[in-house]
């Protein structure tokens, strides 16, 4: 059940980390002109998160839960550093 749960995480992530990527220049948000600042936010997000899939994937295959947990946390930390970033340009 755990490795079933952390595969559609790795997923999610992957999709919230292309979704990042993707609009670091275009509309972001209610963004029209994304500004330079948050353009490194959303690129080192998206690689941060790109990095945590990576290693959901590891955890899956090695079927290590701790590893997976661990996975969670770093996917849980990247998510709120970015909500807190993204006020300082609003």
């Amino acid at each position: 059940m755990f490795t079933l749960l952390l595969s559609l995480y790795a997923l999610v992530l992957l999709a919230v980390a292309w979704y990042l990527y993707a609009h670091r220049r275009g509309p972001f948000l209610n963004f029209k002109q994304v500004p330079a600042g948050l353009q490194q936010a959303l690129s080192s997000v998206s690689l941060g998160l790109l990095a945590v899939a990576i290693l959901c994937v590891v955890a899956i295959i090695m079927t290590n839960q701790a590893l997976g947990l661990i996975a969670l946390s770093l996917g849980a930390l990247i998510m709120g550093g970015l909500g807190l970033i993204l006020p300082r340009f609003y």
